[in-house]
């Protein structure tokens, strides 16, 4: 009798255990699965340091036009960025402050053509292409036209 009931107490046991063991595998592909997905949907990514400074960036754009990514320095400052918007996109480069615009250069190519600027500690040149249109300016830090090709 008292090995009977020791029988059926170990069974118990050993039912309760293959039912934990059973829920925790589960778990475990279910968690494996959500984590192993080759598709992340998300209405922002943000990937940021040790300090929380965000790094980069890849979101809506602010005028919902289209996607940004945007990659930041250590302090936070915005480099680069690369936008796309119905018809067209634009790529940012930033050397600068966010107050001084020397050392940056943006892209943009659109229906209408093309067009590249680069500002250096203040003078600047800017080459484009609109309808078939090529034209190539510099200017001066005061900001006046020194060079331009076509002439106007």
């Amino acid at each position: 009798m008292e090995l009977e009931a020791r029988v059926l107490r170990l069974e118990r046991a050993n039912r309760r255990l293959l039912l934990a063991w059973g829920l925790t595998l589960s778990a475990l592909l279910l968690v494996g699965a959500q984590t192993t997905t080759d598709i992340v949907r998300a209405r922002r990514i943000e990937l940021v340091d040790e300090r929380g400074v965000p790094l980069a960036t890849l979101a809506p754009a602010r005028n919902g036009a289209g996607g940004e990514l945007i990659l930041r320095d250590r302090d936070g400052e915005r480099r680069a960025s690369l936008a796309a918007e119905p018809g067209a996109a634009t790529l940012g480069l930033s050397g600068g402050r966010i107050d001084d615009p020397a050392g940056t250069a943006a892209l943009r190519a659109d229906a209408d053509g093309a067009a590249l600027g680069i500002l250096g500690s203040k003078a600047g040149l800017s080459a484009s292409v609109r309808k078939d249109k090529p034209r190539i300016a510099t200017t001066d830090a005061k900001g006046k036209e020194t060079f331009a090709a076509p002439w106007r």
